[in-house]
């Protein structure tokens, strides 16, 4: 009966993701980065990218494991401050606040990213995995970007 149960659960499952009809987002541009704040607890950025969804269903972002560098130094790990949905069949730009803490143990200078900042920007990475879910079902993106950021 169990074999059975598993047995049923899979076949399930795999009609479940057979009907759905997945393309892939596609990132068109980053359109602006800025860092909103910075203290030795952590930073946030507002970053502003076009994204094209071409599915018929919209799509719910959110972190799963994001780093943030800044000038190729670990800064720390990230969150999205909320979820981001991407609205079906749409081609549109997305406002995004992601918010990184420092570990405590964490060699940062912030003077010295401050004055970098002002003076020459910052470039700022951020790379993991992003989570995506539509429909009950999620994937899981992996996602890396630089953009130069000034305060």
């Amino acid at each position: 009966m169990r074999f059975f149960r598993s047995f049923a659960f899979s076949l399930l499952a795999f009609s479940a993701f057979s009907c759905i009809n997945y393309e892939e987002v596609k990132l068109i541009e980053f359109n602006d980065a800025q860092m909103l704040s910075l203290s030795p607890e952590g930073a946030v950025f507002k970053l502003i990218a076009t994204v094209e969804n071409p599915n018929d269903y919209t799509i719910n972002l959110q972190t799963k494991d994001l780093k943030v560098f800044i000038n190729d130094n670990f800064l720390g790990t990230a969150n999205f401050k909320e979820k981001v949905k991407l609205e079906k069949n749409s081609t549109k730009k997305y406002e995004v606040i992601v918010i990184s803490s420092i570990p405590s143990d964490g060699n940062i200078d912030i003077g010295t990213i401050t004055a970098s900042a002002l003076f020459s920007g910052l470039k700022v990475k951020v790379e993991g995995d992003v989570k995506a879910t539509a429909k009950g079902l999620s994937k899981t993106i992996a996602i890396s970007f630089t953009e130069k950021v000034e305060l």
